[in-house]
Parts: C-alpha cells; structure tokens; sequence
C-alpha cells in the first residue's frame, strides 16, 4: 500500500498546483466580466470557446483530449456563469 500512498501523494501536490491555477483564473475571469459589462459585450465568446476546443485537439488525443475538454467544458460554463452575476 506504500506506493499506492506515494502515488496518491503525488496526486496531491498536482492537486494543489491545480487548485492555485483555477484561482489565478477565476480572478481573470471576474476582470474579464468586468470588462464585458462596462463594454456591453456579450458574456457568450464563441470564437473563443472554439479556438481553446481547437487548440486541446490539436495538442491532445483520444482519452487525453476528452479528458481535458470535459474539463474545461466546466470551466467554460462556469466562467460564463461566474460573469453573469
């Protein structure tokens, strides 16, 4: 059980990584609906959404891939949600 320990360990230092990045990011994305709503832009980027999906697809295959764009289908519907408040 000693390496299943040390794997998980590993684990959670990715984690932790992880965790301190999305926070970095959540507070660009109030900046960004801060930005949106003083411009009356629309919180809805398509292009954007469709240029990460592009750039995951390009860098990213088969499980991996899916993987990573289920994630950031979250983070996406969350940022969006995040900047309409």
């Amino acid at each position: 059980m000693e390496d299943l320990d040390n794997l998980r360990t590993g684990i959670n230092e990715i984690d932790n990584q992880i965790f301190s990045l999305l926070i970095q990011r959540l507070g660009l994305v109030y900046n960004i609906g801060a930005v949106k709503k003083k411009n009356n832009l629309d919180i809805l980027n398509t292009e954007r959404e469709n240029n990460i999906y592009n750039r995951i697809d390009s860098q990213y295959h088969g499980r991996n891939g899916l993987f990573i764009k289920n994630i950031y289908t979250t983070i996406m519907n969350e940022s969006k949600r995040i900047q309409k408040d």
